[in-house]
Parts: structure tokens; sequence; C-alpha cells
């Protein structure tokens, strides 16, 4: 019986102890307001107002609120506040509650609860300054939701909201529609002109290409009919005089900046900077190649896919040639004459009929700016030198040998050919080696022997020697035996003829003898 009834005390105790905390002692202060739609929000008045900190809140149902804190003093008289930047047309809840010096927070009575915010008008939005590619509008109103726009919506502060610009939007009408759902027949549009000074430099698509003369193509609102911009540049690394885009060099470095004109005013815009450098694709093809008494080791043409409408306008544009004999040490620079679309390479220090390796490659303000072209020439064939070191000897009483050795720079043509040349127009042709024997010449007599190197197409000088040939031993040898003859002839013929006579007689008296002795015997 005694733990129930202690705890019958218990629950009593409790129950007053919520009752003190729930409802105000009735030495607590009291606080009372009223609520009155104005414009862009709501006006708060105290109409009851011990001193103390108070909070006013204001919220849409489900939505965070906003809250403004004030202080009242005793001093105050009938202090009213706003809080503002509302919806329009929209119910919000509201309370203000009190904050006493002993720290205990009391809700003030006061208009239900409940307040609607007035509608919004025209008047209630203006014009507003703005960031570059946007239009912007100011109200008091926070109007988020109660906007319409082709383009997205961006809230700034201070109750400035705006709207970012297209292209198509530039130099035309933008229209914003403000609609309010829970106010009738209290929507309404504000259409405004765009001039071209909306453009924001930083998003224009500027293309720059890589020819000559050179371009930067920039796109601009298609709207913006006499909307042009004038290019200017500077060469990097450089403080000088501007230049002209139409004035622009190949191979060279620039930053180009360009002035935003409207019908030729400047619109005090400028475009962001553009590093501009334009490499010509040169492309050289040789035309000829020939020779004359210099070697033209070519004649070649230029064309540029991306330079050729300036190509022959190109001052500072050379060529560089140089030559090596095939095999041979060191590269020889030649001389190159330009010419509008081309070039020829002149060298004078060639040898006839040799191969050479030739290069010819483009220079821009003394700078090798691309490939060039790589070739073989042969030069054409010239005359030989003399023939060196001639001997002509004689052999025989009318046989003679010749001999030399080549020309000290070789034959400078296709053939090797070695000519011998007696006075007498009798000519020797000799194809492998200066060593000739001739024979059959007329004895006891001088000649001029004239050698000559010939390559088929070009004779050497002659080298000369002179040469007499002897006696015929073989004809003194039979004048010799004739006369002999003769002599022995001339001797031996009288006695021969008197020893024949004799002989002859000697003959005819045996004959004699015979014939008397045949006779006699006959008789007897």
């Amino acid at each position: 019986m005694a733990d129930r009834g202690a705890s019958r005390l218990l629950l009593v105790l409790t129950t007053i102890i919520c009752l003190a905390k729930s409802e105000p002692s009735a030495a607590s202060p009291q606080c009372s307001y009223s609520v009155r739609a104005i414009r862009f929000g709501f006006q708060f008045k105290m109409t009851s107002f011990p001193t103390g900190r108070y909070t006013i809140s204001v919220g849409e149902e489900g939505s965070p609120t906003t809250e403004k804190i004030v202080n009242i003093s005793s001093s105050s008289k009938n202090p009213t506040h706003e809080i503002q930047h509302l919806k329009p047309c929209t119910e919000y809840e509201h309370k203000v509650t009190m904050l006493d010096n002993n720290g205990t927070e009391i809700s003030c009575s006061g208009s239900g609860g409940k307040a609607k915010t007035l509608s919004m008008n025209e008047q209630d939005v203006t014009n507003s300054p703005c960031i570059p590619g946007h239009v912007c509008y100011h109200s008091g109103w926070n109007i988020n939701s109660s906007v319409s726009a082709p383009n997205q919506t961006q809230q700034f502060r201070n109750g400035t909201f705006g709207f970012k610009l297209a292209e198509d939007d530039i130099c035309s009408n933008f229209t914003v529609s403000f609609y309010q759902d829970n106010c009738n027949d209290s929507s309404f549009n504000l259409t405004r002109y765009i001039p071209a000074d909306y453009i924001n430099p930083n998003e224009m698509n500027q293309t720059q290409h890589n020819r000559l003369p050179a371009e930067i193509e920039t796109k601009l609102p298609p709207n913006c009919k006499n909307l042009s911009i004038e290019y200017t540049c500077s060469e990097s690394g450089k403080v000088g005089d501007s230049i002209l885009l139409s004035n622009l060099e190949p191979f060279t470095d620039y930053s180009c900046t360009g002035l935003i004109k409207n019908n030729n005013v400047s619109i005090n815009k400028k475009t962001p900077a553009v590093q501009v450098s334009i490499a010509c694709d040169f492309t050289m093809v040789i035309s000829d190649t020939y020779d004359n008494e210099s070697l033209t080791v070519g004649w070649w043409q230029t064309t540029s896919e991306n330079c050729g409408a300036v190509l022959p306008n190109l001052e500072k544009l050379s060529y560089t040639c140089s030559t090596q004999e095939v095999d041979g040490d060191a590269k020889k620079h030649a001389k190159t004459v330009r010419q509008p679309r081309g070039g020829i390479c002149t060298t004078y220090e060639f040898k006839r009929f040799t191969d050479y390796d030739v290069e010819i490659y483009p220079t821009y303000n003394n700078k090798k700016v691309s490939q060039g072209l790589a070739f073989r020439v042969r030069t054409n064939s010239g005359a030989p030198d003399k023939v060196q070191q001639l001997k002509v000897r004689l052999i025989k009483n009318n046989v003679i040998r010749v001999s030399c050795s080549p020309p000290v720079g070789g034959f400078k043509g296709p053939k090797k050919v070695y000519i011998v040349r007696l006075s007498g127009n009798r000519e020797v042709v000799e194809t492998d080696e200066c060593l000739f024997e001739i024979g059959d010449l007329n004895y006891l007599t001088s000649y001029t022997v004239q050698v000559v190197a010939f390559n088929g197409k070009h004779e050497s000088e002659a080298e000369t020697a002179k040469v007499s040939t002897r006696y015929n031993n073989k004809a003194l040898n039979g004048i010799l035996i004739f006369i002999l003859i003769s002599l022995i002839i001339i001797l031996v013929a009288p006695r021969l003829a008197v020893f024949i006579k004799k002989q002859k007689k000697s003959k005819h008296v045996t004959r004699e003898e015979v014939k008397l002795t045949s006779t006699a015997k006959a008789y007897i």
C-alpha cells in the first residue's frame, strides 16, 4: 500500500512540472504583432513589445524560412520591421518569438500565422548593369520561379538576376516573361533591344588559318550586320608599331588582337590575343639542269599551297645551294639567283664530266625554313688538258714509237682516245693507251709529231715533238750490189771475150786436124 501511494504522488508532481513548462507564468511578459503585405514582402509591426531580442521568421510551407533578428528596448515606439525579397502572390507562414532577459523564448501572438504577398508589376523590374555576354534585371522580389526566357537564368546578388545571351540574341530584341501562378491576370513581358556592346569577346570563336595573306576568321553574331573586327599584331618579344594582319610575314611569331567595330566605330572591346605563326609549305621542283661557261646546276620552280598568293612578294625569301663532288671532301656553296617563283643555282668551281651531289633549300630571313631538293647531276664534257710526257723515238730507219701520259685532269668526257698527227696529213688513232709505232715513213725526212686527247666531243691542245728518219739501208745495199756487178762486168767482160774467142779458135783447128786425118786414112 505504501509503494502504491508513493507512485501516485510522483505522478502528480510530474504533471505539475509539465504544466509549468508549457504555460507561461502569470508573471512572464506578453508580446504581439501585426503583419501587412507591402511591395516586395511583409511589414511586421510590434503592438506589444517588452524589451528583449526578437526573431521574425517567414517561410513557405515545407520550405526553409527567412529570419530576421532585432533587439527592442523600452524606448522603442511602435517599432516596425520589413522582410523583403519574397516571392510575389505567395502565401507564407510567419511567427515572432522573443527571448527575455531570463533566456526564456516566448511566442508572440498576432495575424493568424499566415499571410500572402502582393502581386508583381512591370515597375517592380528594372534593367541592371551586367557582366559581358549577359542581360540583367533587378527586382526587390524573389522571382526565380516567376520568370521565363529563352536562355538559362542566373541569379546574382542583391536582387539582380540575368540571362546568358546566345549569338542570335545580340543585335535583336530580347523578351523576358514574368508570370505569377497564384495571381490572375498578373503576368507581363519585358522586351529590350540588345546592342552589339553586349558581346563577350572572351567567348568569340576565333580561327587562325595557316596561310598568307594572314586571316583570322571570327564568328560574329549573325544579326549584327555592320559588325567588323580590325586585327593588329605585334611581333612576339619585340616592342614596336602595330602590324596589320595583311602585312604579316611567314616563319615569324605574332600576337594579334582584334578591335571590334560597329559601323566602323569602335565599341571599346577587343578580342583575346591570338598567337599567329604561319609556316609556308614550299615545294620545289627542278625544271632543268645545264651548263655553259659556268655550271648552272639547277633551275627550279617553287610553289606553296598556303603562301602561293604572296610568293612573288616575299622579299626575305632566298635559297641556299651547295654542290659536292661525289666522293669529294667538302661542300661548296654556289651562287643563287632568286626569281619570282623559283631560282637558278650557278657555280664557277666545277670539273667537267663529273658527278655532283646538289642540295637546294629555301631560307627566310637567312634561316632555313623547310626541306629542299637533293639530286645528282653530271657536268657536260669539256676540252681535255694536254697529254703529258710526250716521247717520240726512232726505232728503225723509217719507224718511230710515240708514247705519252694521260691529261692531268682526265679526258672530261665519255671517251678516251689518243690521236697522233704527222706532217703530211697522216693520222693514227689509238683508243687504249698512248703508245704508237708508226712505220713506212719517208727516209731521211723530218717530221712534226702532234698528239691530242679526244673525249668524243672535244680535243685537247696538241703536244708537239720533232723526229727525222734515216737512210734506206735496203736500197743502199741493192745499189752497192748493182755497182759491184757492174764493175765486175766492166772488168771481166773484155778478158772473157778474148778467152771465148780463143776457145772458139782452138776448137776450129782441132776440127780441121781431125778432118785431115780422116781423109788420109781413106786414101790408105
